[in-house]
């Protein structure tokens, strides 16, 4: 059995910004579940979920990702590059 705990922060994180992205926005919620599943997981644990929202929660403190509403979107400094 795979463990996100396993998966490198930096691999979450550019999972959470692939869906964001690709998505043109994502629910603030929805984008951690559909990043646990890019990465191969059928089904996301409360485990999980709480290690994915820390992700997603750090990677909008850096400016990687913009919440507007109930809706994320990827930030400008992700944009840019």
């Amino acid at each position: 059995m795979k463990k996100l705990s396993l998966v490198a922060p930096d691999e979450i994180d550019a999972a959470i910004e692939l869906v964001t992205g690709e998505s043109y926005g994502i629910s603030f919620d929805g984008a951690a579940i559909a990043a646990c599943r890019l990465l191969g997981f059928a089904r996301v644990t409360d485990d999980m979920q709480t290690i994915a929202e820390r992700r997603r929660d750090s990677l909008l403190a850096r400016g990687r990702l913009e919440q507007r509403g109930n809706m994320l979107f990827l930030g400008e400094a992700t944009v840019k590059e």
